[in-house]
């Protein structure tokens, strides 16, 4: 289909700005001094939205005082409709954007469709309005989550359909599912899109700065606080936070990136003993159990504690390994539409891990190892 977007970039329109992918994506845009970012921000009004995102940039040691001439923050709401604002002030969102990065949604493992459905489809819906009405491209960040019921250990690429009965298990899943449709619908009638769906991501091994709402940063700190470690074949594909970003940047400006689905992930996946073992050797007094004994004792601490991975329990089912070992990736057809910009997927070393965990320190996330009492 060709390029995303003819011409130059000077505005972006971009939702989700105050998140963990949002605000280094952000970062990255702004890198660029012939682009200047208008971002929808829930907050009371623009004034508190533009302080939301500034402290998130300033968080993750991003915030640049010089990027603020280029920064224009709204005060919005995905979950309503016209996106909270007037009529007019919805229609003056377009004004001169180049592109609309849809990157904003409720991030809830737990949560149903019906309680997901308000912001993660209507919002996508009143964009894709907006964008329909005024010609402007559209960049959707979706999720891999679609594919966590596959087990068949045949590599999931980008080409594969979504199956429908794969993304009942979580409502998250169904309503990025559903958003992705939506976006579909509207190619065929002509508009430019691009879906991106970005696997589990982790900090990179320049600065390291962990996304602390993951999963695996749930699982290190419930570890921590129970004291209990779980050694097994369960692994996760972590993805840098870099490659997401140069990633997602880069297809942007492709020649030929209109009308496709990419997927930024690291295809070699992370074992969670190299996590577990990296604790350990950090000086945290982890105790190593097999996997269904620590999954037995996060269960009875249920009873007498307030575990920090207590609300993920349901998850970790005797099958999680090895189904985790049947889950492959193989993202070649987007690495190779990034090969030539020389954006490819760094690996997640021991050194990375390390980083990782020292930001969740950094963060208050996690408290520092005790070193002396385990001596």
């Amino acid at each position: 289909m060709g390029s995303l977007i003819d011409g130059p970039v000077q505005k972006i329109l971009l939702t989700g700005a105050t998140g963990y992918l949002g605000t280094h994506l952000l970062a990255g845009l702004l890198e660029s001094r012939d682009i200047s970012v208008r971002c929808l921000v829930r907050a009371e009004n623009a004034v508190k939205a533009k302080e939301r995102v500034v402290h998130s940039l300033e968080q993750f040691m991003l915030w640049k005082p010089e990027w603020s001439q280029r920064l224009d923050v709204i005060a919005a709401d995905l979950g309503e409709a016209f996106l909270g604002l007037t009529q007019a002030e919805f229609i003056g969102l377009g004004k001169d954007v180049d592109v609309i990065i849809h990157n904003g949604a409720s991030v809830n493992y737990v949560l149903s469709y019906e309680q997901l459905k308000g912001v993660n489809v209507n919002g996508t819906q009143e964009l894709l309005r907006l964008a329909e009405d005024t010609r402007i491209p559209f960049v959707y960040v979706s999720t891999l989550r679609l594919f966590d019921s596959r087990f068949d250990g045949v590599p999931i690429t980008e080409l594969d359909k979504v199956d429908e009965k794969g993304t009942t298990y979580a409502g998250y899943s169904r309503s990025k599912w559903m958003a992705e449709k939506l976006i579909n619908l509207a190619g065929r009638r002509g508009l430019p899109f691009l879906i991106v769906r970005p696997g589990l991501i982790c900090g990179d091994e320049v600065c390291g700065i962990p996304n602390v709402n993951d999963a695996v940063a749930r699982l290190v700190k419930g570890c921590v606080e129970i004291g209990l470690a779980p050694l097994s074949a369960l692994q996760v594909n972590l993805t840098p936070i870099d490659y997401v970003v140069k990633g997602v940047i880069g297809l942007l400006y492709h020649h030929n990136s209109s009308g496709k689905v990419f997927h930024l992930v690291n295809d070699k996946p992370t074992r969670c003993d190299d996590i577990m073992h990296t604790l350990k050797d950090m000086g945290y007094g982890l105790q190593l159990l097999a996997y269904d004994e620590w999954t037995q004792r996060l269960r009875d601490s249920a009873a007498t504690g307030n575990n920090f991975l207590l609300p993920l329990l349901q998850y970790f089912d005797a099958d999680l390994p090895r189904q985790s070992q049947q889950r492959v990736f193989d993202s070649q057809y987007t690495q190779s539409y990034l090969a030539h910009m020389g954006i490819e997927p760094s690996p997640v070393t021991i050194k990375m891990l390390r980083k990782n965990i020292e930001g969740m320190i950094k963060f208050g996330f996690i408290s520092a190892p005790n070193i002396s009492a385990h001596a």
